[in-house]
């Protein structure tokens, strides 16, 4: 999913949607929560991007996600960890 179709599914809803700049390509979709829009993000598609972009290890791009990207408040983005 593009960055173009959540903040059209944003204005549709008539709410705002938290998005993570940079994780673009991480985007999973969207989902309602509570009548907030929320953006659905892959850990392991998040993990890759700052691998390519920033040279990262895995761990040091896991750190990264779990200090930077991992919050708590009304709309923010939910990081799906996929389990196989």
């Amino acid at each position: 999913m593009a960055r173009e179709e959540v903040e059209l599914r944003a204005h549709d809803s008539d709410t705002a949607a938290f998005l993570l700049n940079g994780f673009d390509d991480a985007i999973l979709g969207t989902v309602m929560i509570d009548d907030k829009l929320r953006v659905v993000y892959s850990y392991e598609m998040m993990i890759d991007v700052l691998m390519v972009r920033d040279q990262m290890t895995d761990e040091e791009a896991m750190e990264f996600i779990d200090y930077n990207c991992q919050m708590s408040f009304d709309n923010c983005p939910l990081i799906l960890d996929e389990i196989i």
